[in-house]
């Protein structure tokens, strides 16, 4: 099988990867169609037999080491094989449907070239609603036979209001007045951050701890709305903005790692980082970059 082609923005590759694989699973016949109704209204087509798939971003600074694509691939079964909201129950046949359908899911992707990543221990009808793959493509380097990816287990249903290593993290970021909701007296103009959840898959292998950093500039080092005019010291201030934050985090017992593709104040709004806890692989597919 071919891959659809879809025309590459080198400025926004986590959207080109996802319409990139959604176009590739409905090739696959597991990719979710759409219609237009008697009304004018958007009707999704969910095909059935073997389940249906979504493409979901991946964060970029989380991706493997030379991938030119990569998103999570969340597989959800037929209807008949769902639980029961109510009692929570599954069918007997549930577990067969889920490794048939997701050993086809799997070959299918590695035909077109993907690498796929299954999580250990696998997702399975007992514990969720749906699985997760981690999906990507690395030019001149051939699939292999099926990776998996150790990944703490993820509930059926979540607790509210129970901190996350976002939490921990931000709460670092704010005792050096870099938080965004960190007292403004206390930033020193250095920009501010917020922290956000990763993606169990995209966690650094034995990492105990992961999340992304985004640092946005101080306000009067940020290009304007109006014409996007660089204002003076602009670069500089992008240098030691990401210096302090790395500091501050390496200082907190945290290692930091950015995308591939360099930021930079003509392109993009702020920084990114994976921050994490634990030894530092480049990715969860691949060895470390040398």
């Amino acid at each position: 099988m071919i891959p659809l082609p879809i025309q590459s923005d080198p400025q926004d590759p986590v959207h080109v990867a996802v319409r990139q694989v959604e176009a590739d699973l409905v090739e696959l016949g597991l990719g979710v169609r759409w219609a237009t109704g008697p009304s004018g209204h958007r009707l999704m087509q969910v095909p059935k037999g073997r389940g249906w798939c979504a493409a979901q971003p991946a964060a970029e600074v989380a991706w493997p080491h030379g991938a030119e694509l990569c998103v999570i691939v969340q597989w959800y079964p037929d209807d008949e094989f769902r639980d029961v909201w109510r009692t929570g129950e599954v069918s007997p046949r549930a577990e067969d449907h889920w490794s048939k359908s997701l050993e086809y899911l799997s070959s299918g992707l590695e035909s077109l070239g993907y690498l796929v990543g299954h999580p250990q221990p696998p997702h399975s009808p007992a514990t969720r609603a749906n699985a997760d793959l981690l999906v990507c493509r690395i030019p001149d380097h051939p699939p292999p036979l099926r990776t998996y990816i150790s990944v703490k287990a993820t509930p059926r249903v979540r607790r509210r209001f129970v901190d996350g290593p976002q939490d921990s993290i931000r709460r670092v970021l704010e005792k050096a007045g870099l938080d965004s909701r960190a007292r403004p007296e206390r930033n020193k103009g250095m920009g501010v951050c917020i922290a956000v959840p990763v993606d169990h898959l995209l966690w650094p292998p034995e990492s105990e701890a992961c999340a992304r950093v985004e640092w946005y500039p101080d306000p009067q080092f940020r290009r304007s709305a109006l014409n996007g005019t660089a204002p003076a010291g602009e670069q500089a201030h992008w240098d030691e903005g990401a210096a302090h934050v790395e500091a501050v985090l390496k200082e907190g017992g945290y290692e930091t790692r950015r995308r591939e593709r360099p930021a930079s104040p003509e392109t993009d709004l702020g920084i990114t980082w994976l921050v994490y806890r634990g030894p530092q692989p480049a990715s969860p597919l691949l060895p470390s970059k040398p």
